[in-house]
């Protein structure tokens, strides 16, 4: 499965980009569970999130702290209870 042509993402690329800079920052200072905290705000992509859901089950992903707004954007809601 792939994402819709048309699918935007909940996070603007340019939010995106800042997290990630600041996340590499902080790894380069040794900072590795901030980092991590801060790599876990970007959207998780969905198609990805939905296989780990359906092999892991959606608990990993909740309790992981994920950013798993696009997935909710593609599937809808219920797809976080599902």
């Amino acid at each position: 499965m792939l994402l819709p042509k048309d699918f935007v993402s909940t996070m603007s690329d340019e939010e995106q980009d800042r997290i990630m800079d600041e996340a590499y920052a902080l790894e380069d200072r040794g900072e590795k569970e901030e980092a991590d905290r801060l790599w876990r705000t970007l959207p998780v992509d969905p198609i990805f999130a939905d296989g780990i859901k359906r092999t892991l089950g959606i608990g990993i992903l909740k309790e992981g702290g994920y950013n798993l707004n696009d997935a909710v954007k593609l599937f809808g809601q219920e797809w976080l209870n599902g």
